[in-house]
């Protein structure tokens, strides 16, 4: 393998660990908020009026 060679496999492997770099970041956002929006609809499960009649009863 010749330092022309070396320098192509290096730059392609710097872009795709870029790439990769941003998929995961996307990835922790898309999780954060499908963490927040499932947090929301627990609580507003539990908080449910129905709920509360059948405890009554």
């Amino acid at each position: 393998m010749n330092s022309s060679n070396s320098e192509v496999t290096l730059e392609s492997l710097a872009s795709r660990i870029s790439q990769l770099e941003l998929e995961q970041d996307l990835r922790r956002k898309n999780i954060a908020w499908l963490k927040q929006y499932f947090n929301k609809f627990k609580q507003e499960f539990n908080n449910r009026t129905e709920l509360e009649q059948i405890e009554i009863i």
